[in-house]
């Protein structure tokens, strides 16, 4: 299903092909791989390319991996979540509090790349609170991401629920440093559709940019927040510094709407359909 919605994803945005010559070749990197249907199709598209992946193990609740071994696919099996030296961020404990010890430094100095796939998403056994492992995740996605990016690069990020402030945020963040960013709801897979997924596409991604940079460091504060924060003082801070929902409304709300369109026809069209609310009606 993965590789359907992958296909689909890059008919309607071509957001896997990579367009300038990459030197010495086409560098990937996937910050949550398993199945690996997105990286699949990535190198279809990219044969020259190498690509640098991390996955959950599955003795962790990861999945079974779709890509096949081949020397130029690198593939990490860690928690992307506990990766505080490559965020830089110096002053952890050598624990989580839930136990779980953080990992040392994983990519090289220096090391970019041309295509970044945030597709990771929270597994069920996790054994972290749910809402709290989700933003973990996406922000150690986004920074880590958008960091080992490089300049004029693309992003393929998978999102939640359009309308939820977080998604918004960030929406607003890439339009600044972005020079075009897609959103796209592919309809493949069964109950795909139904469900409140989808993935923005955003390219031409200037991640030297001071908007870029004050993003990472946004973020790299939520996962710092969402990890250590028992009390909820340091979540405050953090949304306190966040800009206020009328000035992202006033120089982003048209375009969010343009931008949903498709996204909530599809999910509308398919709920509408579904046996759940047909049975209703009858």
């Amino acid at each position: 299903m993965m590789e359907d919605i992958a296909w689909e994803t890059h008919y309607s945005t071509t957001c896997f092909k990579i367009q300038k010559k990459a030197f010495p070749r086409p560098q990937i990197l996937d910050m949550g791989m398993a199945p690996g249907g997105f990286l699949s199709i990535a190198l279809k598209h990219n044969r020259e390319a190498q690509a640098f992946d991390f996955r959950l193990p599955v003795s962790n609740g990861g999945y079974e991996i779709l890509v096949k071994k081949r020397p130029d696919v690198i593939i990490k099996e860690l928690d992307v979540t506990m990766l505080a030296a490559d965020l830089g961020i110096d002053d952890m404990p050598e624990k989580s509090p839930d136990g779980r010890p953080f990992l040392s430094r994983q990519f090289a100095p220096g090391q970019k790349f041309d295509l970044v796939i945030c597709g990771g998403s929270v597994v069920r056994d996790h054994p972290v609170l749910i809402v709290r492992e989700g933003c973990r995740l996406r922000a150690s996605q986004l920074a880590l991401g958008l960091q080992r990016l490089s300049p004029g690069g693309r992003m393929v990020v998978l999102f939640h629920k359009l309308e939820a402030w977080d998604t918004v945020l960030d929406f607003y963040r890439f339009s600044r440093f972005s020079d075009k960013v897609q959103l796209c709801k592919p309809p493949g897979g069964p109950g795909h559709d139904k469900r409140s997924s989808f993935y923005m596409v955003a390219t031409g991604v200037h991640s030297d940019y001071p908007e870029a940079l004050d993003a990472i460091k946004s973020w790299k504060a939520l996962w710092k927040a969402a990890t250590l924060d028992v009390d909820g003082k340091l979540m405050k801070v953090v949304r306190d510094d966040e800009p206020a929902v009328e000035k992202v409304l006033k120089d982003f709300g048209d375009k969010l709407k343009d931008m949903g369109k498709e996204i909530w026809r599809t999910q509308a069209k398919a709920l509408k359909e579904a046996p759940c609310i047909k049975n209703i009606k009858k």
